[in-house]
């Protein structure tokens, strides 16, 4: 198999800290996200969760979670190991997933955006405000009764499907707004779908809706720059940033100075298995508005 030698340092330093708990889901939605990032390459298609609470939400990569909890509990069987030892993840078969979630504070009509950039990064962004135009058209999805409603967003044209058999006004990424929870949504080119896989109830669970305790605060300006500087200069911005992590306070115990080999490493999400690298060229936001 193949194995990359990287220093993960941001994920050691992300497993140490800790996260700010400010609700606990009592339901999470299921749904496959389907987006043509980059024009010249097939869609990505990753499986995303939406965690609903009482008066907060927080919609993230469940292909993330997945493996973000197999890369921890193989880190855990390493802990007593002495200093220096190299570190072997199984990734063969996984799917990476997209470090970005939204973060929607109903009570205080506020939302959030995370983005993991070797640190995670956390964003203020207004809360969406989308002139819904509810059709009298319907359909069934699964075993909801949905009915169909249209609406501009951010430079796209959204057909959404909500249904009040759940009466949330939310749904996937930074969609809602509507009488009852949208399961399905897609743009008008089908370049940006959203489809609903299934809902369970999770009270039981207590499952926090958290965003991550040791974060950076940055304007959507300041993140955009930093993500212009890195593409501009990868390898060396890639470089200065581990060399910052591996000095600072957050590198993991023992394992510190090792390096990690990443065995069968996992893909960022579904796209053909290509090895060409992805370009934006078709951000899901075409506007500000």
């Amino acid at each position: 198999m193949l194995r990359v030698i990287v220093f993960f340092l941001g994920l050691i330093a992300a497993f140490s800290a800790g996260a700010q708990i400010n609700d606990t889901a009592f339901a999470a939605v299921r749904y496959s996200f389907v987006y043509l990032s980059d024009t010249t390459m097939p869609p990505e298609t990753e499986n995303m969760i939406l965690l609903l609470g009482k008066n907060t939400s927080l919609y993230k990569s469940y292909d993330r979670m997945f493996s973000d909890s197999v890369i921890k509990a193989q880190m855990e069987s390493y802990k007593n190991a002495p200093p220096g030892t190299p570190m072997q993840l199984g990734m063969a078969g996984m799917k990476r997933g997209n470090g970005s979630a939204v973060y929607k504070d109903v009570a205080n009509n506020r939302m959030l955006r995370q983005e993991n950039f070797i640190k995670d990064y956390i964003i203020d962004d207004a809360m969406p405000a989308i002139n819904w135009n509810m059709a009298s058209e319907t359909k069934n999805i699964q075993e909801l009764v949905c009915q169909k409603a249209t609406g501009s967003f951010r430079g796209r044209n959204y057909t959404a499907w909500f249904t009040t058999q759940l009466p949330y006004s939310n749904g996937p990424w930074k969609l809602g707004g509507l009488p009852g929870l949208i399961v399905e949504a897609y743009d008008d080119e089908k370049q940006v779908v959203f489809k609903f896989e299934s809902f369970e109830n999770v009270g039981h669970r207590k499952i926090p809706i958290a965003l991550p305790a040791e974060h950076v605060r940055a304007t959507a300006k300041e993140y955009k720059q930093l993500r212009e500087l890195a593409d501009k200069d990868r390898e060396g911005f890639m470089k200065s940033r581990m060399a910052e992590m591996q000095n600072s306070n957050a590198t993991a115990g023992n394992i510190s100075g090792g390096t990690i080999t990443v065995v069968g490493g996992g893909s960022r999400a579904g796209g053909g298995g290509s090895s060409k690298r992805r370009v934006l060229n078709n951000p899901i936001e075409r506007s500000e508005n």
